[in-house]
């Protein structure tokens, strides 16, 4: 149905609105948190085949290895079973894209480097990796395979976000918001507006001013989503 809204949106303000559709590894029931099931998998990708001609990318798709989700609502779940499941899901999801032809966009939470191995495996060839937890040394080899990393308010707030932002070179550089999530101050409600955040941040860390951030990232966003620029 989210998917479906989106579409509408973009249909009555094509200008604004860029679609993607993915299923994400991370999904709620009422006010449960659970790791995706193998079982809702077949819906999104007809959803996604269906609707390829609209989508700028398929997303956002992933792994998310965060403890709280592998154990289930009930702290009772096998870790290893929901591991393989979200690497099932991600990885079909994977196979779909390239066959579409189109670029992906990646949740990786505590599992950064296991998503880019997958990306790898796939032999995917655009993909952006949002709001990366990881080491730096895995963003700067995936940075080499060509894939993206973008950067969301929040990261004005995390060392090590800060340390993949000085290490990769510009030109890998995307600039995002996840509103209403991530925002800039914990606790607080994201908005799009926020995006000015990220800039800064980039500018800071790498010491540019704010205009070539912008300049330089928005030229990868065309890279990466030339769907989102016709």
């Amino acid at each position: 149905d989210m998917c479906s809204s989106d579409l509408a949106l973009h249909d009555q303000f094509p200008e604004l609105v860029c679609p993607g559709a993915g299923l994400h590894p991370v999904q709620h029931d009422a006010s449960i948190t659970r790791c995706v099931r193998e079982e809702e998998m077949g819906p999104m990708l007809e959803f996604i085949q269906a609707n390829a001609s609209h989508l700028v990318c398929v997303g956002e798709i992933g792994l998310d290895f965060q403890p709280r989700v592998l154990v289930g609502p009930n702290n009772d779940e096998c870790i290893d079973t929901n591991k393989e499941i979200q690497f099932r899901v991600f990885e079909r999801q994977l196979e779909l894209a390239k066959h579409l032809g189109l670029p992906v966009n990646v949740h990786s939470r505590a599992a950064g480097h296991y998503a880019i191995e997958c990306l790898e495996r796939c032999g995917i060839s655009s993909a952006v990796l949002h709001a990366f937890d990881g080491r730096a040394a895995y963003a700067v080899r995936a940075a080499e395979k060509g894939y993206y990393f973008s950067v969301p308010p929040s990261s004005c707030l995390m060392s090590q976000a800060s340390s993949y932002i000085a290490k990769l070179p510009l030109d890998k550089l995307l600039l995002e918001t996840d509103s209403p999530a991530l925002a800039p101050v914990k606790q607080q409600r994201n908005v799009p507006a926020n995006l000015l955040v990220s800039c800064q941040t980039v500018a800071s860390v790498r010491n540019v001013p704010c205009d070539d951030v912008a300049r330089i990232t928005t030229e990868n966003a065309r890279r990466l989503f030339p769907k989102a620029f016709r």
